[in-house]
């Protein structure tokens, strides 16, 4: 059983950190204004991500749907990501000082929201080791990256209508599959509730500053709370990576 989860896991550990050394590298190229510790994180995973979908979905017009094209990706984003341990090395024990001081100002109650927080997506992130088992998830969003791969690039299936929708996360899933762990899918997918909540609790505190932490907290609680939002985080599908960049969209646009 272990062995099973393996490979799933290290691919998708692996996988976001390349693609949160990818966002980061962007963001500062771009001179992107400094943000809070949190807020770089979300905003150079969420980047990153939508990157790699972005350059999958184009490599499929050059049949660049390779393993080998997979794996030179995910290594570049590892090297920007190493790179970026090695240039504020000495700045991460300070940085966990903070994470922990910030902690320790939380109320009781705001700790007591972190805690069934992590509760919960704890609780999902194992669901979510299960195989995939959804409709939605087995008739297209797994089923299309499939056929791409296997093609090697882009191709038309009439008989498939969900193959008109737009393939965003998809390509992601696809990436995932040509590293040779599509079981990860689910787990990306569970991420994108990680950050949509996590972007909830910055995008509470940055609005409304006036307001105790502990409310961002609860908006966040109350979210994953929600049954829809468990089912989701436990299968593959495309919900929670557009909520959470509509959420990004609105929170940098205001």
């Amino acid at each position: 059983m272990l062995s099973e989860w393996l490979l799933p896991l290290v691919t998708w550990a692996l996988f976001l950190l390349s693609a949160g050394g990818t966002g980061y590298a962007l963001l500062h190229a771009i001179r992107f204004p400094p943000r809070s510790p949190g807020e770089t994180g979300v905003l150079s995973l969420s980047l990153g991500l939508a990157l790699y979908s972005l350059m999958f979905f184009f490599l499929g017009f050059i049949g660049g749907w390779t393993p080998l094209a997979a794996g030179i990706v995910t290594l570049v984003g590892l090297l920007l990501f190493l790179w970026r341990v090695a240039k504020r090395g000495g700045s991460i024990p300070a940085l966990l000082g903070k994470y922990r001081a910030a902690f320790g100002r939380l109320s009781p109650w705001g700790k007591s929201g972190i805690f069934l927080l992590s509760l919960l997506l704890s609780t999902q992130f194992l669901a979510a080791l299960a195989p995939p088992s959804a409709v939605d998830t087995l008739t297209y969003h797994l089923t299309l990256p499939k056929l791409y791969t296997d093609a090697g690039r882009w191709i038309y299936r009439p008989d498939l209508f969900f193959a008109d929708n737009p393939s965003a996360v998809q390509m992601l899933y696809l990436a995932c599959r040509l590293l040779g762990a599509e079981e990860t899918a689910t787990l990306l997918h569970w991420t994108f509730g990680v950050l949509l909540a996590a972007g909830t609790v910055l995008f509470v505190r940055e609005q409304f500053p006036d307001l105790s932490p502990g409310y961002g907290i609860l908006a966040a609680l109350l979210l994953a709370s929600l049954p829809l939002f468990a089912f989701e985080t436990t299968s593959a599908f495309a919900d929670l990576p557009t909520a959470h960049y509509t959420l990004l969209g609105v929170w940098l646009g205001l």
